[in-house]
């Protein structure tokens, strides 16, 4: 699947909720994290992070990703109408 470009939400382990706390990344209290992915490599993500001086670019490593919830916009329906 490719999610350059993709706004996601990611719900992370809590080593990975403490690693973005450590690299100064303000954490919702829901544990849904929302970000806009610049590129996916067999590492993890490259996530975009504002901060005050400018956008900075964070790999998060897949051993920290628990899921990945993407907006599939309006697809088509498959499987049994009611």
């Amino acid at each position: 699947m490719k999610l350059s470009g993709q706004t996601v939400a990611l719900l992370l382990s809590q080593d990975g909720q403490e690693v973005l706390r450590l690299c100064s990344v303000a954490f919702p209290g829901s544990g849904l994290l929302t970000v806009l992915v610049d590129e996916s490599e067999e590492l993890g993500l490259w996530i975009r992070i504002p901060r005050e001086d400018q956008v900075h670019l964070l790999l998060l490593r897949w051993e920290y990703i628990l899921t990945i919830d993407l907006p599939s916009g309006m697809g088509r329906v498959v499987g049994i109408r009611g």
